[in-house]
């Protein structure tokens, strides 16, 4: 695969995009404050010349023109201070040692004329007396320009170490996001090799990703525990199907090579219930199929097990009977779960099935309901060989059998469909030693 163009990475478009949005920020942020810098100085001097201006005005209307002449003059000798004009009616200067022709009245920008002839940037208030000349007060807007250049060039300044360090973070971000979106795709390149066992590492700082890691692995991990299971299937359908395959084979030849009717009739029935048999087989497998893709929820009711679970021993105690076995009761009344009736009622038929084929007469076998803590309880136990606990994972697998069941007509199902049952209906499947004999309960979510 030819090597990603940087550009095209997310990562550092991510990057490109904070560095832009960061150069923007500080930019309108700069803009904003060299605006506001310049703004209020300007009105700094404007405020300083209408009030001295004002200051003026007044003293030439108290004391007259003669002692605001006086009054120029004596400014003009302070130094620092501002410049001062009184311009007569014909344009000439009277008073005041700026020459700056005849300002506009109010405030304006002029050019001031210094003795050596060269002119400076100034900035003026003037107003026009009774008498018709023009008094003006000038400050000098040169050091006010030196100042706004300085201002600016500390913005400009300002802004470059501005887009170095959004450059720079935006490098940063953008690496350490490149660096972690690698790390998952290492792992998935990995694992398209070949290598399932391969995951993705997780950091201690428990951020966004190292949660996503999280979440990736444990799917991962459910897909590894799907993918095993399906080659266990596979391996055990094709284990356990050579045998009744192999008896039908041997049930047709002889059906064939039979030369009385009757004979060829009762093998020809033996090899039909051998396929029904087969069929059933693979009815449940499809069905544990779709218990398992959890479609039923969609129709879930209100269940009441203590009805179900009366209904169901009443069905199966002649047939207990007929074994030499015993079913007993122990069902608590009005006992409420949400579900599917009749795939719990399947679960509960498969345990009872699997105690009345698994055990030896003379066994008892107790069927119970109760609400524990408000969760509804539905357990059934017998007191026959059981199964050790180091078989309780092998039994509840897909055709997973122990060896001692192995040469029956059992394909190891039952319990499966149980567990999908469970898993469903988010209950708790529990398989107990009942000393002697097993204990399955199934412990449902609070009752409704």
């Amino acid at each position: 695969m030819a090597t990603p163009n940087p550009t095209r990475r997310t990562a550092y478009r991510i990057a490109g995009y904070y560095a832009l949005s960061f150069a923007l920020a500080s930019l309108l942020l700069g803009g904003g404050i060299w605006g506001f810098a310049r703004r209020t100085l300007r009105q700094a001097l404007d405020d300083r010349l209408q009030s001295e201006l004002t200051t003026l005005r007044g003293a030439a209307e108290r004391e007259g023109r003669t002692a605001l002449i006086e009054d120029i003059v004596a400014r003009d000798l302070v130094p620092g201070a501002g410049g001062y004009a009184l311009i007569g009616r014909d344009g000439r200067r009277i008073a005041g040692k700026v020459d700056t022709g005849r300002p506009g009245w109010g405030l304006s920008d002029i050019r001031v004329r210094l003795a050596d002839g060269t002119d400076i940037p100034g900035r003026s208030a003037a107003l026009r007396l009774p008498n018709g000349e023009t008094l003006a007060v000038i400050g000098e807007a040169e050091s006010l320009g030196r100042i706004e250049h300085t201002l600016l060039a500390i913005a400009g300044a300002g802004f470059g170490l501005m887009i170095a360090i959004g450059v720079v973070g935006g490098f940063l971000i953008g690496h350490v996001i490149h660096r972690r979106l690698a790390a998952v795709d290492d792992a998935a390149r990995a694992i398209m090799a070949g290598n399932l066992a391969r995951r993705i590492p997780i950091g201690e700082g428990d951020d966004e990703f190292d949660r996503l890691s999280d979440t990736l692995n444990r799917m991962l991990d459910h897909i590894g525990q799907l993918m095993d299971s399906l080659r266990h299937v596979s391996a055990d359908v094709a284990h356990d199907l050579r045998t009744p395959l192999s008896r039908l084979r041997v049930t047709l030849e002889a059906a064939s090579d039979a030369d009385e009717p009757a004979e060829r009739e009762r093998r020809i029935m033996e090899a039909l219930d051998r396929v029904d048999g087969l069929m059933a087989l693979f009815s449940t497998i499809l069905r544990i199929s779709e218990i398992e893709r959890g479609a039923v929820r969609k129709r879930f009711t209100a269940v009441r097990l203590d009805l179900l679970a009366a209904d169901l021993i009443e069905t199966y105690a002649p047939a207990a009977l007929d074994g030499e076995r015993c079913i007993t009761a122990a069902v608590e009344p009005h006992v409420t779960t949400s579900g599917d009736e009749g795939l719990i009622g399947q679960a509960i038929a498969n345990l009872l099935e699997n105690a009345l084929k698994h055990t030896p007469e003379g066994t008892r076998i107790e069927v119970a309901v109760a609400s524990v803590d408000g969760h509804p309880r539905l357990t059934v136990r017998d007191d026959g060989p059981g199964v050790p606990a180091e078989d309780h994972a092998l039994v509840l697998r897909r055709f997973g059998r122990r060896e001692a069941s192995r040469s029956g007509d059992s394909y190891g199902l039952g319990l499966t469909l149980v567990a999908a049952v469970a898993a469903t209906h988010r209950a708790e499947l529990i398989l107990a030693d009942a000393q002697p004999g097993l204990s399955v309960t199934l412990v449902f979510p609070p009752e409704v």
